[in-house]
């Protein structure tokens, strides 16, 4: 029953905020001058090329006014739907391919011999990527690196990709880090993780992930499994790993102590030394503290 009040509040609310229907026909999808309006203020002046109408959409082809490259803006017909369930309401939804066509841009005007062109999305980072490079180890990504960040900020006059990052691969392919181009600093991928953990180590040591009072982050250190204080290989919840694998081990400070966190997860069902069954939690020898 309060699933269903609350369900009902959505679509009310929905109905507040946007001008949905129940017939598509009453339903208005943007129109050329809607359009230019709508690329002009979100991404810059944007130049009319063409328009094609479809079932219950249409798109239109813009260009970019000062770098000259096409991209796509799409007016088209959504139907309302929460947890599953569709509803008879409809509404227009606008999408666009400006980031994926304006990323394209810098990439060919960098036109740079070590780009990683198929690098998978994100790598291990969950930070938005607008370019990966390949050096030969992170000594030389750390020295290079700062000139390609330079070369991207004059092609993005417009600060549109300021909050994103330039990945950083080896040549075997392997992710070394990225470089916050908001920050002009590269962070190396055990720095990221540990800018990470920190709030996984606060949520086991003070119940809060946002409360960082006593913790302080020391080092990492990379360590084979069989080294690893009080850790069982089972805990894992994999068949491919042997004590003879490497991990990485994070230190931290908690009210004077120290403490490590693995980056890995583990799965603990061992109430009788634990105050608790550990579901997918990072490791850390702090569960064992007496």
């Amino acid at each position: 029953m309060v699933k269903r009040i609350i369900w009902l509040l959505c679509i009310l609310l929905l109905l507040g905020l946007c001008s949905c229907s129940s017939e598509k026909e009453d339903v208005a999808l943007k129109s050329k001058g809607e359009i230019m309006q709508y690329a002009n203020e979100k991404y810059g002046k944007a130049v009319y090329v063409s328009e094609e109408n479809g079932t219950d959409k249409i798109t239109y082809t813009l260009q970019d006014k000062k770098y000259k490259f096409n991209y796509e803006c799409t007016s088209f017909l959504t139907q309302f739907g929460l947890d599953g369930t569709y509803t008879d309401l409809y509404y227009e939804t606008t999408t666009s391919t400006f980031d994926k066509e304006y990323c394209k841009f810098i990439l060919d005007t960098l036109n740079l011999d070590n780009l990683y062109q198929n690098y998978p999305s994100g790598g291990k980072s969950k930070n938005p990527f607008i370019v990966a490079v390949i050096f030969e180890d992170d000594k030389l990504a750390r020295e290079s690196i700062p000139e390609i960040a330079k070369m991207c900020e004059k092609i993005d006059s417009r600060g549109y990709f300021s909050d994103y990052h330039i990945a950083v691969y080896d040549n075997s392919k392997e992710y070394l880090g990225i470089y916050k181009l908001s920050e002009d600093k590269y962070i190396d991928k055990y720095e990221e993780k540990a800018a990470l953990l920190i709030y996984e180590f606060a949520w086991e040591v003070n119940g809060d992930r946002e409360n960082l009072d006593g913790i302080t982050y020391l080092s990492y250190k990379t360590i084979q499994y069989k080294d690893v204080e009080g850790l069982q290989l089972e805990w894992l919840n994999r068949d491919d790993v042997l004590g003879e694998d490497w991990t990485t081990a994070y230190y931290f400070d908690y009210k004077g102590k120290t403490y490590f966190m693995l980056d890995d997860k583990v799965f603990i069902s061992d109430e009788n030394n634990l105050p608790r069954n550990i579901y997918d939690d990072y490791y850390t020898n702090f569960w064992f503290e007496e």
